[in-house]
């Protein structure tokens, strides 16, 4: 599982897909490409009435490779979908769909020419059981242990807010929060002003992620890394918006603060460093 970055701002994923999916589409497209110029060879044979051509060693050992790399990525998957199944992000109804279909297909293609078939299917039968069990047993206590816990522990952002809408996913290597947060600022008559806040936290796994991540928002802000706010570290604010970073957690925040007192900056990096030891 994973949490991934993209250009115009953080994207989140769920699963293995991250891993799984550029080598998948590469050897995809080596395979397809092998194929294409097998049948172009096949239709030249064709059209000269000469026999098919042999395929030679390094095509061969191409295709073997091809098939080893599959393997190879299939094993290291594994562990990614048992941790879904035991998180619950692998729903039971694709999990009973996946051993419904396969058995349809077990029950339905009979004969010898469908013996590598009905081995798969009968794979994919045992593995999908698996994970349907995995996923009904109480593990919650234990995978909660082994999540990354989201950025800023609390329902809210500033203690006086009223928090709109907070989502927070986590995985075994990183986390991620949104939220919405208005309030009435003191001082002033009541219902009189509202501010509203819509933040952003990451907790990455490393180093060099959170530096990426870092610095797709300050290329979003127009604000270099060198021009943090005076008097703080790792505090960056361009007109209403502003990125902190603390180790290896990033919070973006969009909001007009200046009716707020100046201490709400001071709290949030008190909790932010709280989290972090």
């Amino acid at each position: 599982m994973a949490i991934l970055a993209g250009a115009a701002g953080p994207i989140q994923y769920r699963g293995p897909a991250p891993f799984v999916s550029p080598p998948a589409a590469s050897g995809g497209l080596l395979w397809s490409a092998r194929l294409v110029l097998r049948l172009g060879q096949w239709k030249r044979a064709i059209a000269l009435d000469e026999s098919f051509p042999v395929p030679g060693r390094a095509s061969a050992l191409a295709a073997r490779l091809l098939v080893l790399a599959g393997d190879l990525l299939l094993v290291l998957c594994l562990p990614c979908f048992v941790l879904d199944a035991a998180t619950g992000a692998l729903g039971r109804p694709w999990i009973i769909g996946t051993i419904i279909g396969a058995l349809i297909v077990l029950g339905t293609k009979e004969g010898i020419k469908y013996q590598r078939v009905r081995r798969y299917k009968t794979g994919m039968v045992i593995a999908a059981a698996v994970l349907l069990v995995i996923s009904l047993l109480p593990l919650s206590w234990l995978t909660a242990r082994l999540q990354v816990p989201s950025p800023l522990s609390g329902p809210n952002l500033f203690p006086w807010a009223e928090v709109e809408k907070r989502e927070d996913s986590t995985t075994f290597l990183a986390a991620h929060t949104k939220w919405e947060e208005w309030w009435y600022p003191k001082g002033l008559p009541e219902r009189a002003y509202t501010v509203t806040a819509w933040a952003e936290g990451w907790v990455l796994p490393w180093t060099w992620l959170a530096d990426w991540v870092t610095g797709q928002y300050l290329k979003d802000m127009g604000v270099s890394d060198s021009e943090e706010l005076p008097g703080y570290e790792d505090v960056w604010v361009s007109d209403d918006l502003w990125l902190i970073r603390r180790g290896n957690t990033v919070l973006w925040v969009d909001g007009d603060m200046s009716p707020l007192d100046t201490r709400w900056l001071d709290g949030v990096l008190a909790r932010l460093e709280e989290d972090i030891t």
